[in-house]
């Protein structure tokens, strides 16, 4: 199984990961393998199964080393099955609340760096999404509403990368002279932004992935 997984035959080795917990499931190797099936799931983009192999993993093994590994790798898979902000929203959420839940538990782990700029990477998600709803309802000529949106998203969000835009579009709606057309240079951009922007750097790096 381990010779399957490190040359990225995630399917074989997954297949291997799973007969040892069938048959042996009291094994020395069987707590190995119940992570790195969960692993196997991932590198395979099965983002839904991994997340709860890893919720199974820490629910069994609270104390393993690997936990905060395991709590890391919970959020990347809420952080992977981030969606446009046109459409669900719901990973960039989850992701802010697992990354959280980890820096919590242990604000020293090695994983400590990268889980804070993946939730700041996260918020800015959903930032634009507030965005991109009122420039949706600009567009539907529901000014109020937009102006609202705009509002709530200056007042929480003031030092957000969209927020200057933000403010020149609620001024256009405030003098009554909302944007009709050209809404394309309006619309931030609809993906998750690069996590990296929102590395502090320094010394520290993301660990190696633990074997237990």
């Amino acid at each position: 199984g381990m010779e399957d997984f490190n040359v990225g035959k995630y399917h074989s080795a997954l297949e291997n990961f799973e007969e040892i917990l069938d048959r042996y499931p009291f094994s020395p190797q069987a707590m190995l393998a119940e992570l790195k099936a969960a692993d196997s799931h991932y590198y395979q983009g099965n983002y839904q199964e991994a997340k709860v192999l890893y919720q199974q993993f820490e629910e069994r093994h609270p104390t393993n080393e690997a936990i905060p590994y395991v709590m890391f790798q919970i959020g990347m898979c809420d952080f992977a099955r981030t969606d446009r902000i046109d459409r669900d929203t719901s990973g960039a959420r989850d992701a802010i609340v697992s990354f959280s839940r980890l820096l919590r538990a242990y604000p020293d782990s090695p994983y400590t760096r990268e889980a804070k700029a993946r939730i700041e990477a996260g918020r800015q998600f959903l930032v634009n999404h507030e965005y991109f709803v009122a420039v949706f309802y600009v567009r539907t000529d529901r000014y109020e509403e937009a102006a609202h949106r705009l509002r709530y998203l200056i007042t929480m969000y003031p030092d957000s990368a969209i927020t200057p835009k933000a403010e020149k579009l609620l001024a256009r709606i405030e003098s009554g002279d909302p944007p009709r057309m050209g809404f394309s240079r309006w619309l931030p951009d609809l993906s998750m932004p690069d996590w990296r922007l929102f590395d502090t750097g320094g010394e520290e790096k993301t660990a190696d992935k633990p074997s237990t």
